[in-house]
Protein backbone atom coordinates (compact mmCIF):
# COMPACT_ATOMS: atom_id res chain seq x y z
CA UNK A 1 0.00 0.00 0.00
CA UNK A 2 1.55 3.19 -0.79
CA UNK A 3 2.63 5.46 1.86
CA UNK A 4 -0.09 8.73 2.47
CA UNK A 5 3.03 11.02 2.81
CA UNK A 6 6.33 11.67 1.98
CA UNK A 7 8.61 12.21 4.22
CA UNK A 8 8.66 15.91 5.40
CA UNK A 9 5.61 16.44 3.67
CA UNK A 10 3.09 18.64 4.98
CA UNK A 11 -0.25 18.55 2.73
CA UNK A 12 -2.50 21.65 2.58
CA UNK A 13 -6.24 22.09 2.58
CA UNK A 14 -8.79 24.50 1.77
CA UNK A 15 -12.28 22.69 1.71
CA UNK A 16 -13.18 21.04 5.18
CA UNK A 17 -14.54 17.57 3.27
CA UNK A 18 -11.16 17.27 1.62
CA UNK A 19 -9.22 17.48 4.94
CA UNK A 20 -11.54 15.46 6.65
CA UNK A 21 -11.36 12.41 3.96
CA UNK A 22 -7.67 13.01 4.31
CA UNK A 23 -7.16 12.20 7.88
CA UNK A 24 -10.08 9.40 7.86
CA UNK A 25 -7.76 7.41 5.32
CA UNK A 26 -4.78 8.34 8.19
CA UNK A 27 -6.89 6.99 10.57
CA UNK A 28 -8.21 3.94 8.83
CA UNK A 29 -4.12 3.04 8.37
CA UNK A 30 -3.10 3.76 12.07
CA UNK A 31 -2.63 0.74 14.04
CA UNK A 32 -2.01 1.25 17.89
CA UNK A 33 -0.03 -1.38 19.50
CA UNK A 34 -0.04 -1.84 23.68
CA UNK A 35 2.53 -4.18 25.01
CA UNK A 36 5.13 -4.16 27.51
CA UNK A 37 8.20 -1.44 26.86
CA UNK A 38 10.65 -4.45 28.06
CA UNK A 39 9.84 -6.45 24.99
CA UNK A 40 10.79 -4.26 22.26
CA UNK A 41 13.86 -5.28 20.66
CA UNK A 42 15.70 -2.36 18.36
CA UNK A 43 18.36 -2.84 15.44
CA UNK A 44 20.79 -0.99 14.19
CA UNK A 45 20.28 0.53 10.42
CA UNK A 46 23.89 1.02 8.69
CA UNK A 47 24.29 3.49 6.21
CA UNK A 48 24.43 0.81 3.75
CA UNK A 49 21.56 1.58 0.74
CA UNK A 50 23.19 -0.97 -1.92
CA UNK A 51 22.65 -3.45 0.71
CA UNK A 52 19.28 -3.09 2.02
CA UNK A 53 17.55 -6.39 0.65
CA UNK A 54 19.94 -8.20 2.65
CA UNK A 55 20.12 -6.24 5.74
CA UNK A 56 15.77 -6.56 5.44
CA UNK A 57 16.45 -10.67 4.97
CA UNK A 58 19.08 -10.85 7.85
CA UNK A 59 17.32 -8.73 10.66
CA UNK A 60 14.00 -10.42 8.99
CA UNK A 61 10.77 -10.14 10.50
CA UNK A 62 9.95 -6.76 8.63
CA UNK A 63 6.79 -6.22 7.55
CA UNK A 64 5.80 -7.21 3.86
CA UNK A 65 4.26 -3.70 3.78
CA UNK A 66 7.71 -1.77 4.37
CA UNK A 67 9.44 -0.90 1.47
CA UNK A 68 13.07 -1.06 1.42
CA UNK A 69 13.46 2.39 0.23
CA UNK A 70 11.43 3.58 3.89
CA UNK A 71 14.51 1.36 5.27
CA UNK A 72 16.87 3.21 3.19
CA UNK A 73 14.85 6.67 4.35
CA UNK A 74 16.32 5.56 7.95
CA UNK A 75 19.14 4.79 7.39
CA UNK A 76 19.80 8.44 6.65
CA UNK A 77 17.61 9.50 9.18
CA UNK A 78 17.14 7.71 12.57
CA UNK A 79 19.40 4.84 11.95
CA UNK A 80 17.00 2.15 13.65
CA UNK A 81 14.70 -0.14 13.61
CA UNK A 82 12.12 -1.74 16.22
CA UNK A 83 10.94 -5.48 16.54
CA UNK A 84 7.10 -5.47 18.55
CA UNK A 85 5.14 -7.93 18.95
CA UNK A 86 1.79 -8.04 16.99
CA UNK A 87 -0.93 -10.75 17.91
CA UNK A 88 1.37 -12.51 19.63
CA UNK A 89 4.15 -12.39 16.79
CA UNK A 90 7.30 -10.29 16.51
CA UNK A 91 7.25 -7.52 13.72
CA UNK A 92 10.17 -5.21 12.41
CA UNK A 93 9.53 -1.21 11.64
CA UNK A 94 12.08 1.18 11.27
CA UNK A 95 11.39 4.11 13.53
CA UNK A 96 10.71 7.77 12.20
CA UNK A 97 12.09 11.01 13.57
CA UNK A 98 8.62 11.76 15.65
CA UNK A 99 9.54 8.19 17.44
CA UNK A 100 13.10 8.28 18.02
CA UNK A 101 13.55 10.23 20.71
CA UNK A 102 10.31 8.39 22.51
CA UNK A 103 12.10 5.42 22.17
CA UNK A 104 14.93 6.71 24.57
CA UNK A 105 12.35 8.12 27.18
CA UNK A 106 10.79 4.80 27.31
CA UNK A 107 14.01 3.42 28.65
CA UNK A 108 14.99 6.23 30.62
CA UNK A 109 17.42 7.17 28.17
CA UNK A 110 16.19 10.68 27.16
CA UNK A 111 19.77 13.03 26.55
CA UNK A 112 21.16 14.67 24.03
CA UNK A 113 24.52 12.18 23.93
CA UNK A 114 21.86 9.34 22.43
CA UNK A 115 19.58 10.94 20.88
CA UNK A 116 21.56 13.68 18.74
CA UNK A 117 21.06 12.23 14.94
CA UNK A 118 24.35 14.31 13.75
CA UNK A 119 27.99 15.51 15.48
CA UNK A 120 27.82 18.28 17.54
CA UNK A 121 30.81 20.38 19.25
CA UNK A 122 30.63 18.33 22.60
CA UNK A 123 29.73 14.78 21.79
CA UNK A 124 29.67 12.70 17.83
CA UNK A 125 26.60 11.16 17.14
CA UNK A 126 26.24 7.48 18.46
CA UNK A 127 26.94 4.42 15.86
CA UNK A 128 23.74 2.57 15.11
CA UNK A 129 24.79 -0.55 16.50
CA UNK A 130 25.35 1.07 20.11
CA UNK A 131 22.38 2.58 19.82
CA UNK A 132 20.55 -0.44 19.41
CA UNK A 133 22.79 -2.09 21.76
CA UNK A 134 21.89 0.25 24.47
CA UNK A 135 18.24 0.69 23.62
CA UNK A 136 18.54 -3.31 24.60
CA UNK A 137 20.15 -3.48 27.30
CA UNK A 138 18.38 -0.78 28.91
CA UNK A 139 15.02 -2.69 27.94
CA UNK A 140 16.01 -6.16 29.44
CA UNK A 141 15.98 -4.22 32.96
CA UNK A 142 12.85 -2.47 32.36
CA UNK A 143 9.75 -3.85 35.06
CA UNK A 144 7.38 -5.69 33.39
CA UNK A 145 4.63 -3.02 34.68
CA UNK A 146 6.35 -0.35 32.26
CA UNK A 147 3.50 -0.45 28.80
CA UNK A 148 4.17 1.76 25.60
CA UNK A 149 1.72 2.50 23.26
CA UNK A 150 3.59 1.86 20.06
CA UNK A 151 1.30 3.70 16.75
CA UNK A 152 2.31 1.87 13.53
CA UNK A 153 1.63 3.95 10.41
CA UNK A 154 2.86 4.43 6.89
CA UNK A 155 5.35 1.45 7.21
CA UNK A 156 7.28 3.08 10.55
CA UNK A 157 6.82 3.27 13.87
CA UNK A 158 5.78 7.19 14.84
CA UNK A 159 5.19 7.19 18.13
CA UNK A 160 6.47 5.23 21.49
CA UNK A 161 4.22 6.48 24.09
CA UNK A 162 3.26 5.93 27.70
CA UNK A 163 0.12 4.19 29.14
CA UNK A 164 -1.00 7.53 30.21
CA UNK A 165 -1.07 8.50 26.85
CA UNK A 166 -4.95 9.45 25.50
CA UNK A 167 -5.64 8.97 22.12
CA UNK A 168 -8.15 11.27 20.68
CA UNK A 169 -8.60 11.31 16.73
CA UNK A 170 -7.82 14.33 14.61
CA UNK A 171 -11.39 13.61 12.41
CA UNK A 172 -13.14 14.33 16.09
CA UNK A 173 -11.56 17.66 16.84
CA UNK A 174 -12.22 18.78 13.22
CA UNK A 175 -15.78 18.07 13.60
CA UNK A 176 -16.08 19.34 17.17
CA UNK A 177 -14.19 22.62 16.13
CA UNK A 178 -16.44 23.10 13.39
CA UNK A 179 -20.11 22.21 15.56
CA UNK A 180 -19.19 24.46 18.22
CA UNK A 181 -17.91 27.38 16.56
CA UNK A 182 -21.24 26.90 14.33
CA UNK A 183 -23.62 27.17 17.46
CA UNK A 184 -22.10 30.29 18.68
CA UNK A 185 -20.90 32.58 15.04
CA UNK A 186 -23.78 33.65 12.61
CA UNK A 187 -21.63 32.27 10.01
CA UNK A 188 -17.85 29.93 9.94
CA UNK A 189 -15.55 28.66 7.40
CA UNK A 190 -12.54 26.81 7.28
CA UNK A 191 -9.94 28.74 5.82
CA UNK A 192 -7.51 25.95 5.63
CA UNK A 193 -5.47 23.20 7.40
CA UNK A 194 -2.20 21.25 7.27
CA UNK A 195 -1.80 17.59 8.10
CA UNK A 196 1.72 16.38 8.58
CA UNK A 197 3.27 13.25 10.24
CA UNK A 198 3.53 15.11 13.53
CA UNK A 199 0.89 17.91 13.59
CA UNK A 200 -2.79 18.61 12.40
CA UNK A 201 -3.92 22.37 12.31
CA UNK A 202 -6.59 23.86 11.05
CA UNK A 203 -8.13 27.94 10.89
CA UNK A 204 -11.84 28.47 11.45
CA UNK A 205 -13.06 31.84 10.26
CA UNK A 206 -15.83 33.16 12.04
CA UNK A 207 -18.55 35.88 11.92
CA UNK A 208 -20.50 37.38 15.16
CA UNK A 209 -21.56 41.00 15.17
CA UNK A 210 -21.43 41.46 18.71
CA UNK A 211 -17.57 39.94 18.95
CA UNK A 212 -16.68 41.70 15.52
CA UNK A 213 -17.37 45.06 17.13
CA UNK A 214 -15.59 44.71 19.99
CA UNK A 215 -12.48 44.04 17.85
CA UNK A 216 -13.25 46.54 15.62
CA UNK A 217 -13.57 49.05 18.37
CA UNK A 218 -10.48 47.62 19.84
CA UNK A 219 -8.06 47.48 17.10
CA UNK A 220 -9.01 51.30 15.59
CA UNK A 221 -8.66 52.70 19.33
CA UNK A 222 -4.55 51.64 18.56
CA UNK A 223 -4.25 52.82 14.67
CA UNK A 224 -5.29 49.63 13.10
CA UNK A 225 -7.96 50.30 10.88
CA UNK A 226 -8.07 47.15 8.63
CA UNK A 227 -10.57 44.85 8.24
CA UNK A 228 -10.81 42.90 11.31
CA UNK A 229 -11.63 38.68 10.27
CA UNK A 230 -12.43 36.60 13.44
CA UNK A 231 -10.55 33.05 13.89
CA UNK A 232 -10.28 29.59 16.11
CA UNK A 233 -7.29 28.15 15.48
CA UNK A 234 -6.95 24.25 16.70
CA UNK A 235 -3.74 22.08 16.18
CA UNK A 236 -3.03 18.76 18.01
CA UNK A 237 -0.58 15.61 17.41
CA UNK A 238 -1.26 12.03 17.47
CA UNK A 239 2.58 11.67 18.13
CA UNK A 240 2.78 13.32 21.31
CA UNK A 241 4.10 16.35 20.28
CA UNK A 242 1.42 18.69 21.09
CA UNK A 243 -1.58 18.97 23.15
CA UNK A 244 -4.91 19.55 21.66
CA UNK A 245 -4.98 23.39 21.81
CA UNK A 246 -7.43 25.77 20.63
CA UNK A 247 -5.92 29.73 19.88
CA UNK A 248 -7.80 32.83 19.32
CA UNK A 249 -6.99 34.78 16.21
CA UNK A 250 -7.77 38.19 14.42
CA UNK A 251 -6.55 38.86 11.27
CA UNK A 252 -5.65 42.64 10.42
CA UNK A 253 -4.41 43.97 7.38
CA UNK A 254 -3.04 40.79 6.66
CA UNK A 255 -1.29 39.63 10.22
CA UNK A 256 -2.59 37.16 12.57
CA UNK A 257 -2.87 38.61 15.79
CA UNK A 258 -2.79 36.01 18.93
CA UNK A 259 -5.85 38.00 21.36
CA UNK A 260 -5.74 35.96 24.45
CA UNK A 261 -4.35 32.81 25.74
CA UNK A 262 -4.57 29.40 24.03
CA UNK A 263 -6.96 26.18 25.85
CA UNK A 264 -4.86 23.21 26.27
CA UNK A 265 -6.02 19.53 26.58
CA UNK A 266 -3.43 17.21 26.96
CA UNK A 267 -3.42 13.78 25.42
CA UNK A 268 -3.82 12.27 29.20
CA UNK A 269 -6.44 10.96 31.62
CA UNK A 270 -9.79 12.33 30.48
CA UNK A 271 -8.97 14.11 27.35
CA UNK A 272 -11.91 13.40 25.29
CA UNK A 273 -13.73 14.88 21.85
CA UNK A 274 -16.27 15.95 24.67
CA UNK A 275 -13.83 18.14 26.66
CA UNK A 276 -12.40 19.12 23.19
CA UNK A 277 -15.70 20.95 23.10
CA UNK A 278 -16.46 22.93 26.22
CA UNK A 279 -12.86 24.02 25.40
CA UNK A 280 -13.87 25.60 22.36
CA UNK A 281 -16.97 27.36 23.86
CA UNK A 282 -14.62 28.94 26.58
CA UNK A 283 -12.45 30.33 23.84
CA UNK A 284 -15.04 33.05 23.12
CA UNK A 285 -13.69 34.80 26.23
CA UNK A 286 -10.88 35.57 24.78
CA UNK A 287 -12.77 37.73 21.65
CA UNK A 288 -15.07 39.63 24.73
CA UNK A 289 -11.83 40.25 27.11
CA UNK A 290 -9.53 41.34 24.38
CA UNK A 291 -10.51 45.21 24.57
CA UNK A 292 -9.79 45.36 28.02
CA UNK A 293 -6.21 43.43 27.62
CA UNK A 294 -5.10 46.08 25.08
CA UNK A 295 -6.36 49.07 26.97
CA UNK A 296 -4.00 47.84 29.72
CA UNK A 297 -1.59 47.35 27.42
CA UNK A 298 -2.02 50.74 26.36
CA UNK A 299 -1.77 51.92 29.84
CA UNK A 300 2.12 50.56 30.30
CA UNK A 301 4.83 52.87 29.62
CA UNK A 302 7.99 51.12 27.87
CA UNK A 303 11.13 52.51 29.08
CA UNK A 304 13.53 50.69 26.50
CA UNK A 305 11.21 49.96 23.79
CA UNK A 306 13.49 48.40 21.17
CA UNK A 307 15.02 46.25 23.98
CA UNK A 308 11.83 45.08 25.36
CA UNK A 309 10.94 43.53 22.09
CA UNK A 310 14.74 42.25 21.39
CA UNK A 311 13.99 40.65 24.49
CA UNK A 312 10.60 38.79 23.84
CA UNK A 313 11.78 38.07 20.80
CA UNK A 314 15.18 35.46 21.94
CA UNK A 315 12.12 34.13 24.25
CA UNK A 316 10.20 33.43 20.94
CA UNK A 317 13.43 32.22 19.93
CA UNK A 318 13.77 34.16 16.69
CA UNK A 319 16.61 34.59 14.53
CA UNK A 320 18.88 37.01 15.50
CA UNK A 321 19.32 38.81 11.78
CA UNK A 322 15.14 39.59 11.97
CA UNK A 323 15.25 39.81 15.19
CA UNK A 324 18.29 42.79 15.17
CA UNK A 325 16.33 44.27 12.33
CA UNK A 326 13.02 44.61 14.16
CA UNK A 327 15.20 45.97 17.25
CA UNK A 328 16.91 48.76 15.23
CA UNK A 329 13.61 50.08 13.19
CA UNK A 330 11.75 49.95 16.84
CA UNK A 331 14.85 52.27 18.26
CA UNK A 332 14.75 54.40 15.36
CA UNK A 333 11.06 55.11 15.57
CA UNK A 334 10.08 55.51 19.26
CA UNK A 335 14.19 55.20 20.77
CA UNK A 336 12.66 56.59 24.15
CA UNK A 337 8.99 55.23 25.13
CA UNK A 338 6.20 53.63 23.65
CA UNK A 339 3.49 51.61 24.71
CA UNK A 340 3.08 47.77 25.62
CA UNK A 341 0.85 47.89 22.44
CA UNK A 342 3.31 48.95 20.28
CA UNK A 343 5.60 45.91 21.41
CA UNK A 344 2.60 44.04 20.84
CA UNK A 345 1.99 44.91 17.36
CA UNK A 346 5.96 45.64 16.15
CA UNK A 347 6.26 41.67 17.22
CA UNK A 348 3.24 40.16 15.34
CA UNK A 349 4.53 42.17 12.19
CA UNK A 350 7.77 40.21 12.56
CA UNK A 351 6.49 37.12 13.00
CA UNK A 352 4.13 37.03 10.88
CA UNK A 353 7.08 38.15 8.16
CA UNK A 354 8.87 35.12 9.18
CA UNK A 355 7.22 32.63 6.38
CA UNK A 356 6.63 29.68 9.22
CA UNK A 357 4.67 27.07 9.56
CA UNK A 358 0.94 27.15 10.71
CA UNK A 359 2.43 25.09 13.47
CA UNK A 360 5.55 27.25 14.01
CA UNK A 361 3.10 30.88 13.80
CA UNK A 362 1.08 29.42 16.21
CA UNK A 363 3.29 28.48 18.83
CA UNK A 364 5.44 31.59 18.88
CA UNK A 365 2.36 33.82 18.78
CA UNK A 366 1.49 32.09 22.28
CA UNK A 367 4.75 32.92 24.03
CA UNK A 368 4.13 35.90 22.59
CA UNK A 369 0.77 36.94 23.78
CA UNK A 370 2.17 35.26 27.30
CA UNK A 371 4.93 37.86 27.59
CA UNK A 372 2.66 41.17 26.37
CA UNK A 373 -0.33 40.40 27.93
CA UNK A 374 1.12 38.56 31.09
CA UNK A 375 4.03 41.03 32.67
CA UNK A 376 5.32 42.44 29.79
CA UNK A 377 7.67 45.22 32.50
CA UNK A 378 9.55 42.19 33.11
CA UNK A 379 11.24 42.34 29.78
CA UNK A 380 11.54 46.21 29.86
CA UNK A 381 15.78 46.30 30.54
CA UNK A 382 18.33 46.67 28.67
CA UNK A 383 19.16 43.46 26.04
CA UNK A 384 19.27 40.16 28.61
CA UNK A 385 22.39 38.50 27.09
Amino acid sequence: MARLLKSGEIRKFNAFEDVKAFIGDMEARYNWVEMLTSATSYIGLEDNPICVQQVMDTNGNYDPEVSPDTVVEEMNGTKLSVQIIINGKPVTYPVADTAYGQCFKRLGADCSVLTGLKDSRNYREVYPTDKASILNTLAAYATGSNVSQILVFDEEVRANLSSDYTYVPYSGLLETALEEIQNTAEFVQMENATVDYEYMTADFSFFDSEISANLESAFNKVGVKSEIEAYVSIASSNVGSQAATIYPFVKAGGVKYMIGFPIKMNHTGDASIQKFGENIKQIFTSFSDFEAKLDALENIKILNPADCLYNIGKKMQIAEKPLRNAYEDLDNDKGFQCTGVDIYLRLFDLVNSLGLSDISLMQKSEVLAQCCMNGIERFDMPIIK
